[in-house]
């Protein structure tokens, strides 16, 4: 596939149990020396004069040497960068060993979280990261890292403001961990999506934990429940929509009934889910809104998209009010205070950031305020990264991988002999990613990669487009009214997507071998799959699903709300996003039947959608199917659910794809990393 010119295609054209096993080595036995069998004395033979016997020399016993028992080096999995897949037996994927599914490699960088990557201790000198691989933490003077530990799957993170203490958001659990790395409690709560401050919190002291109810419970989800670390118990629940403690650990505020309810802390235990505090501060109603408390929590600053108001906590005054940037609509600029709390720095929004292309910053202006007098001390262009204060100058802080992961729209998998690529063209960039990392190639023209990784050239003319096979030949040449298209080439047929932002549509002109042609178009629209013989294709103004059939050159159309995530064996796959009956649905085209399989719930990450991608495994007709890094399998000969995997929540799993005999299964998802599952044989050499 290859990309050229992205502008507006992203919005709308997304192309689509563990376990330690020891080995069981029988000790080699040792064979013990021989007994020194008895030795025989000779018969005397008669003669006239007696002789005396002579002395039988007994036989010297050769002790056998010991053979040393060979130690079988043990293989830790998963593997990671640099390391090819291990060689061992795996078994091909079924229903019957499914549960024993496990990582076995993961290659890849990771990336920074979406939801607040960046932290600074209250004493201004450390800067805690928090990355889709863990946590890391730099000096604030230097900007040199000193130490961190990993959390797998991470999506979220708060700490003490010492940072002596981390709270963990990862998969389905929540981890209170020292600086250390060492875990003081896990807890397996889910976490309610808060529409307002942070779904879960952590005490200054790390003894409490409040965590936002799901609303997809039956009981009220205007709640916080708040634990003790220390045992694990219930303290107390209060009312209100997320959760965030003062600093100096006095209060923990909620939002309720349009108000910053302020609980305090010393009186969790007496029972508040029935009755409110008379602390309050002022929130924005509908509005996007932010709260930030100062360093030593006696200053609150409640941030909109164009003001910030700072108050008094105790006495709840308004004591500075701040504005006079341009708005970003539903985007808060980001807020802190020095370490003296003399000063606010407002790092404000760019309106023009996930609108126009090319805009890589979403931020725009970072400003020093002196709360006292109102004086804006400084004003300079948001750079991009982490923007902090110190003293009375603005300091900037960028986080860098240790190699670059690009941000794949629709890549080519080959798994071949555990040999694990991840590759796609774009623009003149071919990039490949796999066990040895990522390398970038530039060429003279645009490529597009077939299933294979086969490049195509993709050539621009004066009046027409062509695609060039690797031997030089033209098997393709079109008109666009737009340069912003991507190219798809699959079992040597062709599909050209292109958005025409006057119409406001997405068209698809596909061209088969023999060299017919057609054009499928919608409003709002994406290609779902494309799998030989049939491409998807979603429209969403007409709620509908179009699939092209290349063998017998038709298209059909189905109307349905539900969301389709892949296809195979003339199966069409969707889920259905019922909050109430949630479930899986099964299309065949050829037969005509259609049935459903229901699922537990359906999960929500990082980009909002709650599905993205599906495959169906050869031989054991298993369906994955993800919903934002937990994957639901289903066993299609039975049409049972089977359980559900943590792939790599929060970010969806864009892609999957299984070798040809059935034993690894790779994924590729938005967290940087690419993971190849394997089930392992019980006694296999591995930890």
């Amino acid at each position: 596939m290859s990309r050229i010119r992205l502008a507006l295609i992203p919005l709308f054209l997304l192309i689509a149990a563990a376990g330690v096993f020891a080995l069981r080595n029988a000790s080699a036995s040792v064979p013990e020396a021989p007994e020194a069998l008895p030795t025989a004395t000779p018969t005397a033979t008669p003669a006239p004069t007696a002789t005396t016997a002579p002395t039988a020399t007994p036989t010297a016993t050769v002790e056998p040497t010991a053979t040393p028992t060979p130690t079988q080096t043990l293989i830790s999995l998963p593997v990671t960068n640099g390391t090819p897949v291990p060689d061992l037996p795996y078994e091909v994927i079924t229903a019957e060993n499914v549960h024993r599914l496990r990582e076995i490699a993961r290659y890849g960088y990771p990336r920074l979280l979406d939801e607040t990557p960046y932290r600074l201790t209250a004493d201004g000198k450390t800067i805690v990261v928090g990355t889709t691989a863990g946590i890391e933490f730099y000096d604030a003077l230097t900007q040199a890292k000193n130490g961190g530990f990993e959390v797998e799957f991470l999506r979220a993170f708060d700490m003490s403001p010492d940072g002596r203490f981390i709270l963990t958001r990862a998969g389905d659990t929540l981890t209170v961990w020292r600086q250390d790395g060492q875990k003081v409690r896990e807890f397996a709560l889910e976490a309610g999506d808060a529409w307002a401050l942070n779904a879960v919190a952590l005490s200054p002291d790390g003894s409490l934990l409040a965590v936002q109810r799901p609303r997809g419970q039956v009981v009220e989800p205007d709640r916080v429940d708040v634990y003790r670390v220390e045992d694990g118990s219930l303290v107390d629940t209060v009312r209100g929509m997320g959760a965030q403690f003062s600093p100096d650990g006095k209060y923990l505020a909620t939002v309720f009934d349009a108000s910053v309810r302020l609980y305090p802390v010393a009186e969790l235990g007496t029972g508040w889910e029935k009755r409110l505090p008379g602390e309050t501060l002022p929130w924005c109603g509908e509005d996007t809104c932010g709260l930030v408390f100062s360093t030593d929590g006696t200053l609150a600053a409640v941030v909109r998209a164009a003001r910030v108001d700072v108050y008094q906590v105790e006495t709840r005054k308004l004591v500075r009010q701040v504005s006079g940037w341009e708005e970003a609509r539903y985007k808060v600029p980001l807020v802190s205070f020095t370490k003296d709390n003399q000063l606010v720095l407002i790092v404000t929004a760019n309106p023009d950031f996930g609108w126009k292309f090319g805009v890589t910053n979403p931020y725009a202006s970072a400003i020093l305020v002196n709360i006292s007098s109102g004086e804006w001390i400084s004003e300079v262009p948001a750079p991009e990264g982490f923007v902090y204060p110190s003293e009375k100058e603005i300091l900037m802080f960028s986080w860098k991988p240790e190699g670059e992961m690009p941000y794949f729209d629709n890549p080519v998998f080959l798994i071949d002999n555990k040999d694990v690529k991840i590759a796609e063209g774009v623009g003149n960039e071919l990039w490949t990613c796999g066990v040895d990392g990522c390398k970038k190639e530039t060429l003279d023209t645009s490529v597009s990669l077939d299933e294979n990784l086969t490049q195509y050239r993709i050539e621009k003319h004066e009046n027409h487009w062509a695609v060039i096979s690797p031997n030089g030949n033209q098997i393709v040449s079109f008109t666009s009214p737009t340069d912003e298209i991507n190219v798809l080439i699959f079992n040597g047929n062709v599909a050209v997507v292109y958005f025409q932002q006057s119409l406001m549509s997405v068209f698809v002109k596909a061209f088969r071998t023999d060299g017919k042609q057609t054009v499928i178009s919608g409003d709002y629209a994406r290609i779902v799959c494309y799998r030989y013989p049939y491409l998807v294709f979603e429209v969403f103004f007409e709620k509908a699903i179009k699939v092209l059939n290349l063998e017998d050159w038709t298209v059909q159309k189905f109307n349905t709300n539900w969301t389709p995530v892949g296809m195979d064996n003339s199966k069409l796959f969707f889920a259905n996003h019922d909050w109430q009956n949630p479930s899986v649905w099964v299309w065949d085209l050829s037969s005509k039947e259609k049935y459903s399989m229901p699922v537990q719930d359906w999960k929500i990450g990082r980009t909002g959608e709650t599905s993205a991608s599906s495959i169906l495994l050869p031989y054991s007709e298993l369906l994955f199917v993800d919903s934002s890094g937990f994957v639901f399998v289903f066993d299609l000969r039975t049409r049972k659910y089977l359980g559900e995997f943590i792939f790599s929540h929060p970010a969806p799993v864009e892609k999957f794809v299984v070798s040809d005999d059935g034993r690894l299964l790779m994924s590729f998802a938005y967290d940087g990393f690419i993971r190849v599952w394997a089930v392992v044989p019980e006694d296999a050499p591995v930890r």
